[in-house]
């Protein structure tokens, strides 16, 4: 190739790059005057997806991640609990011991929505009961009881578990519904009971041979291949500072969540070939009826029974029990769903079709509840009219959207004409 030439591609080169610059210039500025371009929440949205994708899964007695980067470890009564779940215990047992006497103490159970009220919007509860005249001045202290993965009859036994260990809540909140239906559902398509815990959650923990299917193999590397792609881009993005930039951070972001969702569908693959792998090795609950509507109808079953139970309970020791049932992006008109919520709140079927059938079924139990006396305040429309963004997944909330279901958890407390139990109501 003659000298001209190469100077004639060299300077189309320089042209087509010029022009990407200026091309990619013009959108960042059309982007900052057109829309709110906010670093730390790209950040944190990114890290949130990263969080997950990193956890370890499919290691025989090994610890599992979680999105809170906590271990798992086996438990002889739940099935899988914290690896820390101890420490916790011993925590808060000594925290009851030292206030618990001159206190009104309000246990929240349930799955990582509850975690997340119960933990992060704690504040926001004890205020509002604090604030009112029946609390007789009295100090509120919320105990977050609630597990990711939880779901009926699990927060059954964890209540059962503590309450036997000593500890005397004068309030219990039950924070349940999506795990109940949604998690239950994906029972259901991995051959497992719907009353069982998630197999997911402890599968990974029982030494029992995992088989060599070759597509148990090639889901596995498919899996690993997203880890350590979401790793790179995501060390490439901090150290290139992409969240700076309006256009970089939406490319960043895209790519992150287009990676989230290969590696979804790779753990849904996994974790059906695991399942089968394990036919002969963990019992499967029984046998029941697999058609969806009826399945679902178990679920539903499953979290009225789980209820009731836990609020007999409560009453024989005089503890208030309030069940609040907690919003979803996908429970069909019960939020007008932003674009970035569509986006980051992708679900397996399963999880979509345990809400579509099952929220409706919750909401008509829970009503029949109430009208039994059971203190059931539903909390699903509470973002129907709210178009903003909270959620930040299919059913996890920003700080806005934690915040103001604690607020409706508080309120649904002090609804009832004895709200801090038996030990503060004479």
């Amino acid at each position: 190739m003659s000298f001209s030439a190469i100077g004639k591609v060299l300077r189309r080169a320089g042209l087509v790059l010029c022009g990407g610059v200026l091309a990619a210039a013009l959108a960042e500025v059309a982007l900052r005057v057109l829309t709110t371009h906010d670093a730390e929440k790209s950040v944190a949205k990114i890290e949130d997806l990263v969080s997950r994708m990193t956890e370890a899964f499919g290691e025989p007695n090994a610890g599992v991640r979680r999105q809170n980067g906590n271990a798992l470890a086996f438990h002889p009564l739940f099935a899988f609990d914290d690896a820390a779940s101890d420490k916790v215990h011993d925590q808060r047992w000594n925290v009851f011991l030292e206030f618990g006497a001159n206190e009104i103490c309000v246990f929240v159970y349930g799955g990582s929505v509850a975690v997340q009220v119960g933990q992060g919007s704690l504040a926001e509860i004890e205020g509002l009961l604090e604030a009112d005249p029946r609390a007789q001045g009295k100090s509120v202290r919320v105990f977050p009881m609630g597990r990711a993965g939880f779901k009926a009859p699990q927060t059954l036994a964890a209540l059962q578990h503590d309450l036997s260990c000593g500890f005397k809540p004068d309030v219990v909140l039950l924070l349940d519904g999506f795990n109940d239906l949604a998690v239950a559902n994906t029972n259901v398509d991995n051959q497992f009971h719907p009353i069982l815990p998630c197999p997911p959650f402890w599968l990974p923990l029982v030494a029992a041979p995992m088989g060599s299917s070759s597509a148990l193999a090639d889901a596995e590397l498919a899996v690993r291949r997203e880890q350590k792609w979401v790793v790179r881009l995501d060390r490439l993005g901090d150290s290139l500072q992409l969240s700076r930039s309006a256009l970089a951070s939406r490319v960043w972001l895209w790519a992150t969540s287009g990676s989230y969702g290969r590696w979804m569908r790779a753990i849904e693959i996994y974790e059906r070939e695991a399942s089968a792998a394990k036919n002969n090795v963990v019992s499967r609950g029984g046998s029941f009826d697999r058609t969806p509507e009826a399945a679902v109808e178990l679920c539903a079953q499953i979290w009225e029974e789980n209820a009731r139970s836990m609020r007999a309970i409560c009453e024989a020791r005089g503890i208030t029990f309030v069940h609040v049932l907690q919003p979803t992006l996908h429970d069909a008109g019960f939020k007008p769903a932003t674009e970035a919520e569509l986006r980051n709140g992708g679900a397996s079927e399963a999880w979509l079709e345990g809400v579509r059938i099952g929220y409706p079924l919750l909401r008509e139990r829970g009503a029949r509840l109430r009208e039994q006396g059971h203190n059931f305040f539903d909390g699903s429309p509470l973002f129907a009219q709210d178009t903003g963004e909270v959620y930040v997944d299919s059913c996890h909330f920003n700080e806005r959207g934690r915040i103001e279901l604690a607020r409706f958890c508080g309120r649904s407390i002090l609804a009832l004409d004895r709200p801090f139990g038996a030990r503060w109501s004479q």
